[in-house]
């Protein structure tokens, strides 16, 4: 096995440590293959050392991405919800209710009350999206609903597995 890499192999001192036994014996000749063998097993422990950390390694970066993704999402969110409460309205928004927002041609953007199959015809602005105010105050695309009201279910499930008191008997 030809290697471009030099590796250095150590061996264990010989000497006079009074009252210890001997670990090897310094006064035989060594054999060069042995020397061989040794360098070959440590580059190739360096070898899967450098590979397991390369994998862990990889899988943080991962994680540091994915992680970074979902930071992206939680800001562009809190954008858009921050827009969405800046937008006209004449009522206070309650949250649970639904709200539609509209445009007006100068680009003012408002909430209502009624949806736009409830104007029908008579729309006076171009309808945008239907939201749902949360009860944290954020807000949920009206495509979104069902799916994030499925998660608000698993998430609940979750949390009262683990606040579920746990009775005991002793006998």
């Amino acid at each position: 096995m030809s290697t471009d890499k030099t590796v250095a192999v150590t061996n264990v001192k010989c000497g006079n440590f009074s009252g210890q036994a001997h670990l090897v014996e310094g006064t035989k000749p060594r054999n060069k293959e042995d020397l061989i063998d040794l360098a070959q097993q440590i580059q190739q422990c360096d070898s899967s050392i450098q590979a397991a950390a390369s994998s862990k390694l990889r899988t943080i970066l991962d994680q540091m991405r994915s992680l970074q993704e979902q930071a992206k999402k939680v800001l562009e969110e809190t954008k858009r919800d921050a827009e969405l409460h800046h937008a006209a309205c004449n009522f206070k928004k309650i949250p649970g209710k639904l709200y539609y927002l509209y445009r007006r041609p100068s680009g003012q953007t408002y909430f209502s009350m009624l949806s736009n199959e409830e104007w029908g015809a008579s729309c006076p602005h171009e309808f945008l999206a239907c939201y749902k105010l949360e009860y944290d105050f954020t807000w949920t695309l009206y495509e979104d609903i069902e799916k994030r009201e499925e998660d608000n279910i698993l998430i609940s499930k979750l949390i009262n597995q683990q606040f579920q008191p746990s009775l005991t008997y002793d006998n």
